[in-house]
């Protein structure tokens, strides 16, 4: 396969997201471990911040379910995923700059088994700030929540379905703490594309000087 019908099948598969269900699913499942080399880590990270979210609604579960340590957990979770979203836009804008013909060139010629592709580091761009996105919504619908209804509903909720309020706490910190892990990734990935970037330039100046 030549490079222009590499390419084409690459912006096929961009393109192949066509509606926001799929992208919502597809940016959920982002956040799960996937099959390879690294798989055994993702698990343990998995399990690691399952366990400490556990932890964190255990010791709210001890004070009774106070409203104001849920919002203040929101509330910390919703200011921290913004501040992270307006840095993944940036970087986002940084990777389009620095993404030229060369770059792009190469980064479609790389062999999917040995590094990242042109489509995978778009889409984890796509899905990582779907997630960040999503998240916040969900923070807002909590907080709203949490602010409207009245006291004796959330307490009459806490009595009749503590196992159910807690298993929701758990799963919504868990996709919370993964969401914010994600930034460790995408700072790797900007990184790549800098280094490959500056490569590329390097070769290109030097071979205009000979």
């Amino acid at each position: 396969m030549n490079e222009k019908n590499k390419y084409l099948d690459e912006l096929k598969e961009l393109n192949s997201i066509r509606d926001s269900t799929t992208l919502v699913k597809k940016s959920f499942l982002y956040l799960l471990p996937k099959k390879g080399k690294n798989f055994k880590k993702q698990c343990i990270k998995l399990v690691i911040i399952t366990v400490f979210s556990i932890f964190i609604v255990y010791f709210i579960s001890q004070s009774g379910y106070q409203i104001t340590k849920l919002k203040n957990v929101i509330s910390l979770i919703n200011n921290i995923d913004l501040v992270l979203l307006g840095i993944i836009f940036t970087g986002f804008s940084v990777f389009q700059v620095l993404m030229n013909h060369d770059v792009t060139k190469m980064l479609i010629s790389y062999d999917n088994s040995k590094s990242r592709s042109f489509v995978e580091l778009n889409k984890s761009y796509y899905y990582l700030m779907t997630d960040y996105g999503l998240n916040i919504f969900i923070n807002y619908v909590l907080l709203l929540i949490l602010n409207v209804i009245p006291k004796s509903w959330i307490n009459f909720a806490v009595l009749h379905a503590v196992c159910c309020l807690s298993v929701f706490l758990v799963f919504y910190l868990v996709t919370s703490c993964l969401i914010i892990y994600e930034l460790k990734y995408f700072l790797f990935n900007l990184y790549s594309v800098y280094v490959l970037r500056s490569s590329v330039d390097f070769c290109k100046n030097d071979e205009e000087d000979s």
